[in-house]
């Protein structure tokens, strides 16, 4: 699995994953034993499904790591049980984010969110910033626009060096996405030249961030629904251009900018 993780074949990867599960899973005995390196495989497998959109199947995955703590005879740690919870939540969270299933991200978030206040702290600030930016992105989406900001406000608050820095690129993008769907057209500017500051400091180039903030400025800027559809209707055509021939990258398709862009919000 390693091997061609790193050798760029993410489908044979996924494939080898998936021939280690069952291997373990032809032997019962040994998971009963050892579930901890079961769990390990699995989650292996499921994060190697969502890298090549296989999210059916890493759903699958993820349902057979929520049965290890039922596993009759098995001798489950209370930390294991949690890391299995954890897991859980996040690429649950991150498959119905990239499948655009905002509505359901959202009940979930609100079915998951009393267990994660609870054992709050047992959870890892990184955990936390990943939880509440695709929370955030399933909320615009849905356009429930202060809820949005709340999920942000917190994400700056928690602040830390230690944690994923492309979790804060996507929160200060889908700030000003959220302060130009609330028409507050006055601290857009500023908010942009955060936002440059710190993909300046922490080296995002990224040709669609470059083409949001184009975007984003001449939005502001339109006198009239007529110049404000033009604009979308051009820029929208830039970031499937993008998309097409030069393979896109995971800020636009994270943060749906094409969604945005075609959205009667």
């Amino acid at each position: 699995v390693w091997y061609y993780s790193h050798t760029h074949k993410p489908e044979m990867s996924q494939s080898t994953s998936e021939a280690y599960v069952n291997f373990l899973e032809s032997n019962k005995t040994k998971i009963l034993q050892y579930p901890q390196v079961y769990f390990s495989a699995v989650t292996n497998f499921v994060t190697r499904c969502c890298s090549i959109d296989q999210y059916d199947k890493a759903l699958l995955g993820i349902e057979k790591l929520e049965t290890i703590p039922t596993l009759k005879g098995a001798k489950v740690s209370e930390g294991l049980k949690t890391e299995i919870k954890f897991f859980a939540i996040e690429r649950k969270l991150l498959i119905y984010i990239q499948k655009r299933n905002f509505d359901k991200a959202v009940q979930f978030y609100e079915e998951t969110n009393p267990f994660i206040e609870k054992n709050k702290g047992n959870v890892h600030v990184s955990f936390l910033s990943i939880y509440r930016i695709f929370t955030a992105i399933a909320y615009f989406h849905q356009n429930q626009l202060e809820a949005t900001l709340t999920q942000i406000r917190n994400i700056f608050d928690d602040k830390n060096d230690s944690q994923r820095f492309d979790n804060y690129l996507y929160a200060h993008l889908l700030q000003i996405m959220t302060h130009v769907e609330k028409k507050n057209y006055r601290i857009v500017p500023y908010q942009i030249q955060a936002a440059k500051r710190f993909c300046k400091a922490k080296k995002f180039k990224q040709k669609s961030i470059t083409l949001f903030f184009e975007l984003v400025s001449k939005w502001i800027k339109a006198e009239n629904n007529e110049e404000l559809n033009i604009v979308k209707q051009s820029y929208l055509e830039k970031f499937s251009h993008l998309q097409i021939n030069e393979g896109g990258d995971v800020v636009q398709t994270t943060l749906a900018f094409d969604l945005w862009l075609t959205s009667k919000k």
